[in-house]
């Protein structure tokens, strides 16, 4: 629970992940209902203002990215997906 992680890490757990990216709108529903701020999932995809707090994109990065790969991901994904 969150309650565990936070005594476990000896801090406040306000954030989650949804494991695969298994979400749907009643699950983030009860994200939000069980005090989280915000959730993400892993859909490559830039987030928008209007972009629901929890159903944040992830853009995952690995260790041979660099830092010209991670601007054109962010670059493509802004002005060229609509």
């Amino acid at each position: 629970s969150r309650a565990t992680l936070g005594t476990l890490l000896g801090r406040a757990v306000d954030v989650i992940a949804y494991p695969f990216s298994n979400q749907s709108r009643v699950v983030r529903q009860l994200a939000k209902k069980a005090g989280y701020r915000c959730a993400v999932r892993g859909k490559g995809r830039m987030n928008w203002r209007r972009t629901d707090p929890f159903g944040l994109r992830r853009i995952k990065p690995d260790g041979s990215t660099t830092v010209s790969d991670l601007k054109w991901i962010l670059t493509r994904e802004r002005y060229f997906r609509l």
